[in-house]
């Protein structure tokens, strides 16, 4: 790896080739062709015992005091883990969650910050809180990164990748690094993974056609990533182009070009819990957050063209909050879509049916998620538990209801089928145990295939405003702004250089007709050794 020296890691230099095609790396390897950082980085995760935040963690905040600072060096990341607020919802299928005082803190809200100051027990930081992460009583828990790479930069150069790796390329634990102007073409699983990072920049780059058909093949994938840009990227039959996963925060997704895998193109929640994500100035067939592991919150598509699978536009499935599709253009001409293009509150990934309808949120899931810790004991094929513990209204009570208890204590996780009832139940087809188990502090999640029914709540709180529609070839009048006008962009200040000749901003809801040359990524796509009209040098 590029960023990595023995047990200490490299920063600031930049490995640069002649150009895109003009350098080619021969990358036949069972492992990652270039990484970024990922050398020597250790998170110590609950290190030191008194990490939990004691002042408030509010929006806007850059400093926090927790009970020991010493650790904490500047100029070093840090990852903020917060507890999971159960009213927005804030949903793992799997149970993970900061529930208990007991075990792991395993949350799903996350965000990188860079530490600027250390002041007694007060830690400064960068970038501000994007939320105020407390929640029912739980604080926000602090994870130290000790080392990490900074201000690494790959330029200019093609990547022949055709290896046996899990991903060509990868960013690890860095900040401050960039990825320009490069090719990379025949990946075996994934062309590019970027984890544990802030600050990061991917712009002119060609993500390009993976070697299987099928899953597990992503263009590019985040977790854990904060305050990155991915900016003029052209992305090929990968599978999915873009797959966005768990605490993927304050990152902004613009003006790339995603074509060839219709099916799952861009994939902004295939891991919980994206949030305050911007998605503008894109062309793709079709976005879905796919809420097959949980939820996603406060999510901006602005200005993009998505232009249909034959079924959707835009998909926001079960646990999606606080979404905002604001200016975009919807399907093609002649498009044939279902739901206008649109589709809300469906279950999980790969189903769009649903039986019933999910109840008002807060009450569904208090049903299924206890509020205060007890004890459960496993004997066998027995289990009794010392408070009441419920399941979704829904739940059968023939034993047919897949839930998993998560034991804490133990270190274990069991799966168990069968339904909990708020004393004891005994089910043969639960997974035996050898000997009794006693623990305090546990959970019940229903899994993937829990929760089927049409989450009415994502409808309900996703705003929808200036929005054109192929199918009905207008603007609704629910979506009308009237007078107001909207901004050219919401993140830059003015038509970037790279633009060239072309319009600006090249999707203009009340003038559709947006075509594949109407951003750079695309024009380049289509008209191979080009560059945009305009751009020189």
């Amino acid at each position: 790896g590029v960023g990595a020296s023995g047990n200490g890691t490299k920063s600031y230099f930049v490995l640069r080739g002649a150009g895109m095609d003009s350098t080619v790396l021969d990358c036949r390897s069972t492992s990652t062709c270039l990484t970024i950082g990922g050398g020597g980085v250790d998170y110590n995760w609950n290190y030191p015992t008194t990490n939990n935040v004691v002042s408030s963690a509010v929006k806007g905040s850059t400093s926090i005091t927790i009970g020991d600072a010493s650790p904490f060096l500047v100029g070093h990341i840090m990852m903020l883990d917060a507890a999971a607020d159960h009213t927005l919802p804030i949903v793992n299928t799997g149970g993970y969650d900061i529930y208990t005082t007991t075990g792991p803190n395993q949350g799903n809200r996350w965000q990188a910050v860079m530490v600027t100051g250390v002041s007694g027990n007060t830690i400064s930081f960068w970038p501000p809180l994007y939320d105020t992460y407390t929640a029912n009583g739980t604080l926000v828990v602090v994870h130290e990164a000790t080392k990490n790479a900074a201000f690494v930069g790959l330029e200019d150069f093609k990547i022949d990748a055709n290896n046996t790796a899990q991903q060509t390329l990868s960013m690890d634990e860095q900040y401050g690094s960039w990825i320009t102007n490069v090719h990379t073409y025949h990946a075996t699983n994934h062309s590019i993974s970027i984890s544990d990072s802030l600050n990061c920049q991917l712009d002119h780059d060609f993500f390009d056609e993976v070697i299987h058909t099928g899953t597990n093949g992503f263009g590019l994938g985040t977790e854990h990533m904060s305050g990155c840009l991915v900016e003029d990227n052209i992305f090929y039959d990968n599978w999915p182009n873009f797959e966005i996963n768990f605490g993927t925060a304050g990152n902004v997704f613009a003006y790339n070009f995603s074509k060839g895998q219709v099916a799952f193109d861009i994939d902004t929640n295939h891991g919980p819990h994206n949030n305050f994500n911007l998605f503008e100035g894109n062309i793709a067939a079709y976005l879905e957050s796919d809420g097959y592991f949980g939820s996603e919150a406060y999510e901006t598509m602005f200005r993009n063209w998505f232009q249909g699978n034959g079924w959707y536009c835009v998909n926001l499935k079960r646990f999606s909050r606080n979404f905002s599709l604001i200016g975009n253009i919807l399907g093609t001409p002649g498009n044939n879509a279902a739901y206008d293009c649109v589709a809300f509150g469906q279950p999980n990934i790969g189903n769009q049916g649903y039986s019933g309808f999910a109840p008002p949120w807060p009450d569904q899931y208090q049903d299924q998620i206890r509020t205060s810790n007890g004890t459960l004991t496993i004997n066998g094929t027995d289990l009794s538990s010392s408070v009441p513990f419920f399941v979704p209204e829904d739940a059968d009570p023939t034993l047919t209801a897949s839930h998993r208890i998560g034991l804490y204590s133990t270190g274990q996780v069991f799966d168990i089928v069968g339904y909990i009832s708020p004393t004891e139940v005994t089910a043969a087809s639960w997974e035996s145990v050898s000997t009794p188990i006693t623990t305090s502090g546990f959970w019940d999640a229903p899994g993937v295939g829990g929760w089927q029914e049409l989450d009415q709540d994502v409808q309900a709180t996703t705003i929808l405003k200036d929005n054109y529609y192929y199918l009905g070839a207008s603007i609704p009048a629910s979506e009308f702004i009237g007078a107001q006008a909207l901004p050219a962009s919401l993140y830059l200040g003015g038509k970037p250089s790279w633009f060239g000749s072309l319009t600006w901003p090249p999707f203009d809801p009340a003038n559709p007709g947006p075509s594949d040359d109407s951003i750079p990524a695309g024009w380049r796509f289509d008209h191979p050794g080009q560059d945009t009209p305009g751009v020189t040098g």
